[in-house]
């Protein structure tokens, strides 16, 4: 659908003679996809790295978006849209993965049902239902000033609750529960605040999540992911300074970096965007990264203080694009996002709408009155 829309977009704009909307946030983003495609290109490995180059292609959605997400009603609308995605995507999480694990315990091919939901859990599903969450509780307090219904929308909480619950993904938890706060703590709700911290206590009464945070410690002292931070990063980057290239990173070369049994036979990254990114492209690569994704948290925050004056809603999707790119970002640290197509186009989709904020917001009523092409009644 994001390739549809470019095409369609571009055909309009050639058609009404006007040029895309490219901010700031894109051409950095551009710069940190040039580095990485001459890395590549130039690199040790560019038989495996440059067929992938076209994965990078996705981060068009940030003129894009930039482009056509031009007033405070077309982000409520996409907003809505990616809360309806996540909604889908927990009836998948609650029924269709529960199935399959249970499936496989009677098949023999699995120890226990726990274990078999744990392996099945998704890097992708789990940032995707903290985001929507974070969304959904912004409907929910818009909902509440205004005195509209939002029931519908607590019961959507509550499945991504439950579904990002079974997913097992610490990762997002531990980002999702921080944004949450947040995002109430701002928005001054602190009903809401100890609603939440009491579903939080109650997770923490089931043996399998305890085990889950538990394992944490784990991780992080000679675990998987100790092991590829701190002994193979540092020799690949000692190997290959300006970088290896762009994907084209084996499990073959992490394992053989790392003590025997300590890598899994899947691994083919790092599980940090900014380590990836440093093996990847050098100390280059790392720097247009910071200033690319800091340039984005910025917009966001310029954003945040522009629409103070706005309505309520439109104060809110403001904080809440602030809250889902920085979301992306802190589970950058401890997963490789930036290699998932998937939130790929959400980091292009989230950028370009912020930037497009920082444009149209001089007040929600004047942007809709453009928007319906009213001219004359301004003036």
């Amino acid at each position: 659908m994001l390739a549809v829309a470019f095409l369609l977009t571009v055909v309009h704009l050639v058609r009404e003679r006007q040029f895309p909307t490219i901010p700031p946030v894109a051409w950095l983003g551009f710069l940190h996809i040039l580095v990485l495609v001459v890395v590549t290109v130039f690199g040790p490995y560019s038989e495996l790295g440059v067929p992938k180059l076209r994965k990078l292609l996705w981060f068009l959605g940030i003129p894009l978006a930039a482009t056509i997400v031009n007033t405070p009603r077309r982000l409520s609308g996409l907003l809505g849209a990616f809360t309806v995605g996540t909604g889908i995507l927990c009836l998948e999480r609650c029924i269709w993965i529960p199935l399959r694990a249970r499936s496989a315990v009677s098949g023999g091919q699995a120890e226990t049902f726990v274990r078999e939901l744990i392996r099945l859990g998704s890097m992708t599903d789990g940032q995707m239902l903290m985001l929507g969450m974070v969304v959904t509780l912004g409907a929910i307090v818009v909902c509440r000033t205004a005195g509209w219904t939002y029931l519908w929308w607590v019961a959507l909480l509550a499945l991504q609750a439950a579904a990002s619950l079974v997913n097992f993904k610490r990762g997002s938890w531990i980002v999702g529960t921080a944004l949450v706060v947040l995002l109430l703590g701002l928005k001054r709700r602190f009903g809401l605040l100890v609603l939440v911290a009491a579903l939080l206590l109650s997770a923490l009464a089931v043996p399998a999540v305890r085990d889950r945070i538990g394992g944490i410690r784990k991780e992080f002292h000679y675990g998987e992911r100790w092991m590829m931070w701190w002994r193979v990063a540092p020799n690949l980057h000692e190997k290959h300074p300006w970088g290896i290239g762009y994907r084209t990173l084996t499990n073959r070369a992490i394992r053989k970096r790392a003590p025997a049994g300590t890598i899994g036979p899947d691994r083919d990254h790092l599980h940090s965007n900014w380590i990836q990114t440093w093996v990847d492209a050098g100390w280059l690569g790392l720097v247009t990264y910071l200033l690319w994704m800091g340039w984005g948290v910025a917009d966001g925050v310029r954003l945040v203080r522009k629409t103070r004056e706005d309505s309520e809603a439109e104060r809110t999707n403001a904080l809440v694009l602030l809250l889902l790119i920085v979301g992306l970002i802190l589970n950058g640290l401890v997963e490789y996002n930036l290699g998932d197509a998937e939130l790929v186009v959400l980091y292009g989709i989230l950028m370009g709408c912020t930037a497009a904020g920082l444009r149209y917001g001089r007040t929600g009523a004047v942007a809709e009155l453009e928007s319906r092409g009213l001219r004359d009644v301004l003036k």
